[in-house]
């Protein structure tokens, strides 16, 4: 299940790798859809997260002399874990780059009010002609 594991995250990590160059790219749809994997990528790596430890208690009660290949794959496992946490970091902010860049070029895009017209309807004043 450790291998397993690791190479989940071996697969997540080309999958943020990908989403990396959709969002470098401008690619909306690249983007939704390395979502749409990552989230399904996400909910099998809980689900090999909670049956781990007690696959690795039974691994080692009943198979003692296997108990130092463990550590290991741990290991391994937790740099993967540790690479695909600052990838994903990376990527949100290249996200919040590229969103803020998209709301820039939609202000540019949006008319600017025009000066009103001389002849438009205006607002009555008071004016003080008693001097």
């Amino acid at each position: 299940m450790l291998q397993a594991q690791r190479d989940k995250f071996a697969h997540y990590l080309v999958l943020l790798e990908q989403q990396e160059s959709a969002i470098r790219n401008g690619d909306v749809d690249g983007i939704v859809h390395q979502a749409e994997l990552e989230t399904e990528l996400l909910r099998e790596i809980e689900t090999v997260q909670r049956v781990l430890t007690p696959l690795e208690e039974l691994y080692v009660q009943f198979w003692p002399a296997g108990e130092a290949e463990i550590p290991p794959l741990r290991e391994a496992v937790s740099g993967l874990q540790e690479s695909v946490l600052q990838h994903n970091a990376r990527n949100r902010e290249l996200l919040r780059a590229r969103i803020e860049e998209v709301r820039s070029e939609i202000d540019l895009l949006r008319t600017p009010s025009s000066p009103r017209s001389l002849y438009a309807d205006s607002q009555p004043t008071i004016v003080d002609i008693s001097t």
